[in-house]
């Protein structure tokens, strides 16, 4: 640990010179919180798991491939050999889903693994969601399960096409508004961050809150 101290000091210099950084616009507090957040999140991926025993095949690997009939890209954020075969991993720094809520929080790694296997020709063994300092949440990568996904995949890309052709959106308000790209246009969206902001519920590092001055 004391040595991921030491690196964790090094390269801090060169992540908030790093553009995406900047772009959050982060008052002193706001940085301090940030740097602290990011830290605690490496204290709770060590404490699921060891990192010694990890064999790492990749990090943050993108993927394009077409699952179901439907485009589809991403970022796995690491990919690890296993003496069952390759894993999925992504993590996570949110409160663990309830265990009926499972299937419906994987289907982004499954994804992941359909493109990874697409690309590969290797169907990963598993494919698990690390909710760091908490809960692994992980399920067996079958082709059943990979069905089911890309079928749900095929019917949102199919609803959303069915939008587009009306121009009419949905919105569906929470707290991920406060990293929505649209925000600024969105009246809902707007509006549940100035609520969140006021009620102490959002995040001071939320990109939304520079787009909205709040």
């Amino acid at each position: 640990m004391d040595r991921a101290r030491e690196l964790a000091r090094r390269i801090w210099p060169s992540i908030e010179a790093e553009g995406d950084f900047v772009a959050l616009s982060l008052d002193d507090d706001a940085r301090r919180d940030f740097r602290w957040r990011s830290w605690k999140a490496i204290e709770g991926l060590w404490a699921l798991e060891d990192p010694s025993r990890v064999d790492v095949h990749s990090t943050e690997q993108r993927v394009r491939a077409t699952i179901a009939g439907v485009p589809f890209m991403g970022i796995v954020d690491r990919v690890d050999n296993t003496a069952d075969g390759l894993v999925i991993t992504d993590y996570k720094s949110g409160r663990p889903p309830r265990p009926g809520d499972h299937d419906s929080v994987l289907s982004q790694v499954l994804l992941y693994a359909a493109a990874v296997e697409s690309d590969s020709g290797e169907r990963p063994a598993r494919a698990r969601l690390l909710y760091l300092g908490k809960e692994i949440v992980e399920a067996e990568v079958t082709a059943e399960r990979l069905a089911t996904t890309g079928g749900d995949l095929a019917d949102t890309w199919s609803d959303l096409g069915r939008d587009c052709d009306a121009d009419e959106f949905t919105t569906r308000p929470g707290p991920l508004c406060g990293w929505c790209p649209y925000v600024a246009v969105c009246e809902d969206g707007g509006a549940e961050v100035r609520r969140r902001v006021r009620e102490g519920r959002m995040r001071a590092d939320a990109p939304a809150r520079t787009a909205l001055g709040s």
